[in-house]
């Protein structure tokens, strides 16, 4: 197999074509019997780079990494005219001339740096004959030394098609410049955007090609034209045939000018129109010539009965102008007839034939011939148009109505006069008409828009003004007179600048402002006819031909409506607060018994009860804990609905989260014999970015309420990573259960408030029904979606779905938090007025070593803090005679023995917004609501008071 290596080795640097060649070349060497290809492998080397060398098509040369050329093939040595001899030895540079050897050295420094390279350069052969070659370099392995392998190929073929190609395109595009018509292309796949204009267009139009390129007709004319432009592109797009029309336009010193434009549709492989070719020529003289025609025949038969002496010359100038006159007939826009005094056609050329519907004059003849009435509208009308002519009358170009071959009618614009015959002396009619159907209808519909713009105008809800730069009223709708109270005469005859009641300096410099092309937009008071003063809103804008367009609407019934909404939207805010107030006055007034309801069982339970005695103070407990749960629900709902819910964004780990939900319900799903399991991915990142105690909350209601509900099964709480950024996570939490279940109407209001499925008198499950509304409404708050699948008798799943930004893990979040809770006791002073409080937080702190003193206000805190020493202070916020927050004030203004920086915990009922950064502004060091948390407590007491004694001993 070594000799399949070294040939891959060897092509690597050839084409797919190439390679495959030589791999079959290799293989029929291998194959014939003469040349056996020996196990060794010098000699198997020898004969590949031999046979390669020799059957190669290509010029093939190997050198050193100094550029010292090693070895060359058959090929080379034809091509350039050296011999093997001559070419080792020397450098590669002599095969490319020596002007091209500091090019050849930074070559090889390429393919020494690289492993392999192309590039193109010129071969010089012995004879002085330049061959163009693109050279692939790669370096190979040769005997026990690294050489590089150059296989150069023949490109002489490409570069002389190359040049053929580039002399091609400047031919063309010298005989697109020069052309003596106007040239372009749009692209269709373009929006019809301009992708060459010749310089003859340059000429024609006046927009110089830069500015023409990649623009759309709308931007290079604007609405010049528009219409018939835009016509004939989907005319030749649809039909993809070439499309004819004349334009006529107006330079800018008013000469028109009329122009012949044929477009022709590209098609691309698949028969679909890829781009339109136009070709533009400019025929005025065309078109002033047909004017001049019967005078210049005319002209050429009085010459031939002036001068019959001179015929054969006359003749010569007579078949000149007959050829100018063809070639205007037969190639105008417009139709040119001559016609009998019975309406037969005589003569006509093909525009004519084309605007009646008949495919050739012949056709438009013989119709005529036939039946003469057939091209008329109206037969009494042109009788009476003959006898006018006949009478000797002239007539300016007028409009007249023609029948088509399909019946159509259609209106032309004709130019007619009558002649007579000078030998036979019989009249007959001349002239062309124009086809004036498309800037009828165009007039048709511009007349149908004006009407329509003054019905809008007259019937406007608002008052419409058109003044002068000086403010003089020119127009106004009906609507001034009912919102003003005054007459149009009255109007026209004032400044209604006068009318403005208030900040007339500051509105009238707004309304000056107009005058320099300012749109204005303002409310302002006026005072009307009957001497009512009025709210109104007035804009205003600068038109074209120094007039100012005003519109003013009143909008003083929605001034008191908002005035109004304002009054109503304080009293709902007052009312909001005075809610938020009793909510925390009973919060308080709930929480302060039952937190020593709590704490007294605590007490009963450790005091060695009988089994059914600890049975039911634990029924007390958990009725007490259950209240608790209801209070704190009522005041989330509250917070929320009053908009004074905050989601924090703190870095949080995601599985200690978890791990803490899942621990709160163990104890519970125990009890039932459930399976409550949690499934979380190892590759899940950790560290995230929220609010972990409303994420945990969710959580918590979802589990307790599947817990709650499930009989038998498990319950499964699972995340996974819905899709992930640079940044952050888009996370989906559900909570899975084998319970009741629940239908599918029932689900509909299901996140609603106060909302329960079981809500008759003998329901097994207790809950305030907000649960599920509260957690719907925050994973909203913190931008998320929460939904449901349940079926009856088979369980449920909740799923949510929050996207969180990754936390950078810090050394705070990497370690558990560890609280280094003191065993040396502390001397307490408890504020605290009532005495269940009193009772069993003073039982649990000696429980922990500490002593305590009980102050039962603020006035007795203060009396203790001036007898004794005290370490720390646990103050009650809402005690008589001096609450907790005046007392603080008193300890840190200094007014007692103790230090002012005293550590002080504030232990409160109240639990709405607000109520820590209150406590921590007063002086507090720290907040803990109602019911006490005891383990939370000696932690905060261990952190504060080793604080200070650790500042204190430093």
């Amino acid at each position: 197999m070594f000799w399949k290596q070294q040939l891959e080795e060897l092509i690597k640097g050839l084409d797919e074509e190439r390679a495959e060649e030589l791999r079959r070349l290799f293989e029929k060497v291998r194959a014939a019997p003469e040349s056996p290809l020996p196990s060794d492998t010098d000699r198997t080397r020898e004969n590949i780079y031999s046979t390669f060398f020799s059957c190669a098509g290509d010029i093939i040369i190997m050198h050193g990494l100094d550029g010292q050329i090693i070895d060359a093939n058959r090929i080379t040595c034809n091509r350039l005219g050296y011999t093997l001899e001559e070419m080792q030895g020397s450098h590669f540079s002599m095969l490319t001339g020596s002007h091209t050897k500091d090019r050849i050295e930074y070559v090889l420094g390429r393919v020494v740096s690289r492993g392999n390279y192309s590039f193109e350069t010129v071969f010089v052969s012995k004879g002085g004959r330049q061959v163009p070659v693109e050279v692939s370099a790669r370096i190979v392995t040769h005997g026990e030394q690294d050489v590089v392998l150059s296989i150069a190929r023949d490109i002489s073929a490409r570069k002389v098609a190359e040049e053929i190609i580039l002399e091609q395109k400047v031919f063309l595009s010298q005989i697109i410049k020069n052309l003596p018509v106007g040239l372009f292309v749009k692209k269709v796949k373009n929006d019809l955007r301009y992708t060459l204009w010749n310089s003859r267009m340059e000429e024609m139009t006046g927009h110089p090609r830069e500015k023409a390129i990649g623009k759309t007709d709308r931007e290079l004319f604007r609405e010049n034209g528009l219409n018939w432009r835009n016509m004939t592109d989907q005319e030749a797009i649809r039909t993809g045939l070439p499309v004819e029309a004349c334009s006529r336009e107006r330079t800018p010193d008013g000469e028109e000018t009329v122009y012949h434009v044929v477009k022709i549709p590209v098609m691309d492989a698949e028969g679909k129109a890829d781009a339109i070719l136009g070709i533009v020529e400019n025929i005025t003289d065309r078109v002033r010539a047909e004017g001049e025609i019967r005078k210049a025949h005319d002209d050429l038969e009085r010459r031939v009965e002036q001068r019959t002496a001179e015929l054969l010359g006359v003749n010569e100038r007579l078949r000149i102008a007959e050829e100018k006159f063809r070639s205007i007939f037969e190639n105008s826009i417009l139709g040119i007839f001559r016609m009998n005094l019975d309406g037969r056609v005589l003569v006509c050329n093909q525009s004519l034939a084309r605007m009646f519907g008949y495919e050739s004059a012949e056709e438009l003849i013989q119709a005529s011939q036939e039946r003469p009435e057939s091209l008329h509208g109206d037969m009494r009308n042109r009788e009476e148009l003959q006898k006018r002519l006949l009478a000797g009358e002239d007539f300016e170009p007028f409009e007249y109505e023609y029948r088509r071959a399909d019946g159509s009618v259609f209106t032309g614009r004709t130019h007619i006069r009558l002649l007579r015959d000078r030998r036979d002396n019989y009249p007959y009619l001349e002239g062309f008409i124009e086809d004036m159907s498309e800037s009828k209808a165009f007039q048709q519909r511009l007349e149908q828009s004006q009407r329509d713009y003054r019905i809008l105008y007259e019937q406007a809800s608002e008052a419409i003004f058109l003044l002068d730069l000086k403010g003089r009223v020119l127009d106004a709708n009906p609507m001034v007179t009912e919102i003003l109270g005054y007459g149009l005469d009255e109007i026209r005859a004032m400044d209604p600048r006068d009318l403005i009641t208030r900040d007339m300096e500051r509105i009238r410099e707004e309304l000056r402002a107009v005058k320099s092309g300012k749109t204005l937009r303002l409310e302002l008071n006026l005072r009307t006819g009957s001497g009512r003063e009025i709210t109104a809103d007035l804009s205003a804008r600068l038109l074209e031909g120094g007039r100012i367009l005003a519109m003013l609407r009143d909008n003083t019934e929605r001034t008191a409506m908002e005035g109004a909404l304002r009054s109503a939207k304080e009293e709902a805010e007052q009312a909001s607060q005075a809610k938020s107030e009793f909510l925390a006055n009973m919060s308080h007034e709930i929480r302060t018994p039952l937190g020593g309801i709590i704490g007294m069982t605590d007490m009963v339970l450790g005091a060695g009860l009988q089994p059914q005695q600890a049975e039911y103070v634990k029924g007390i407990k958990e009725a007490s804990r259950s209240l608790l749960e209801i209070i704190n629900d009522i005041l989330d709902f509250s917070k929320i609905e009053a908009r004074k819910m905050e989601i924090a964004l703190e870095p949080f780990q995601l599985r200690e989260r978890l791990e803490i939900v899942v621990g709160t319900f163990r104890l519970a799903a125990m009890e039932k014999s459930l399976e409550l399991r949690s499934v979380v991915p190892d590759d899940l990142p950790d560290g995230y970015m929220g609010d972990a105690c409303r994420i945990g909350q969710v959580l918590s209601n979802l589990v307790g309420n599947a817990v709650k509900f499930t009989e038998e099964g498990f319950v499964e709480m699972r995340v996974r990573m819905l899709e992930r950024t640079e940044d952050s996570a888009r996370l989906e939490f559900s909570v899975t259960d084998t319970g009741i279940g629940i239908s599918e109407a029932d689900q509909g209001r299901l996140f609603d408030v106060f909302s329960q499925l079981e809500p008759s008198l003998s329901k097994r499950h207790r809950g305030t029904g907000l649960g599920l509304a509260i957690s719907k409404r925050l994973v909203e708050m913190m931008g998320g979606e929460i939904f449901v699948r349940s079926r009856v008798g088979e369980g449920s799943c909740f799923t949510f779905r929050l996207e969180l930004p990754f936390a950078e893990p810090s050394a705070e979040a990497q370690e558990t938090e560890r609280e280094n809770v003191s065993q040396e006791g502390r001397r307490v002073l408890l504020a605290e007025d009532n005495e269940l409080n009193q009772e069993f937080l003073t039982f649990f702190l000696k429980d922990a070593g500490h002593s305590v003193r009980v102050a039962c206000n603020g006035h007795e805190v203060l009396t203790a803090l001036r007898e004794e020493t005290f370490d720390l202070v646990l103050m009650d916020i809402q005690m008589p005679e001096m609450d907790g927050l005046e007392t603080t004030a008193h300890i840190r203004a200094g007014e007692t023995a103790a230090p002012r920086d005293i550590p002080i915990v504030a232990l409160t009922a109240y639990a709405m917004k607000g109520d820590r950064e209150r406590m921590l502004k007063a002086g507090m060091d720290d907040y803990l609501s109602k019911p006490v948390d005891m383990e939370k407590l000696y932690k905060i007491i261990a952190r504060l008071t080793g604080e200070r004694r650790a500042a204190s001993e430093a």
